[in-house]
């Protein structure tokens, strides 16, 4: 536990911190878009092939429909959440003897 007064470790006790500078949220914007890109790719993926194969929901490939489909929403949602706690953790501290 740190000391009254200290706010991050290693600050000395004459140093007063003067900002708290984080990235702008355009510069997360980016990846956002990008993950949505990726979200929506699968549906347009499965309606072009239902409509030049025909009938693809068939019981057995339901299943792995699901599977697949499944795992890649959960991995764009470990994208996002390791994306968003990338860019809310990361903060610079400026203080009046250092940065």
């Amino acid at each position: 536990m740190l000391p009254k007064g200290h706010y991050f470790p290693g600050q000395e006790m004459s140093e007063e911190i003067v900002l708290f500078i984080r990235r702008h949220w355009v510069s997360f914007l980016a990846r956002i878009i990008i993950l949505l890109l990726l979200g929506i790719a699968p549906i347009l993926i499965i309606i072009s092939w239902s409509q030049f194969v025909g009938e693809i929901y068939t019981t057995s490939s339901r299943n792995y429909l699901i599977t697949g489909l499944s795992t890649w929403y959960l991995i764009i949602l470990a994208a996002f959440i390791n994306s968003w706690i990338s860019f809310y953790l990361n903060v610079l501290i400026i203080t009046n003897q250092r940065l």
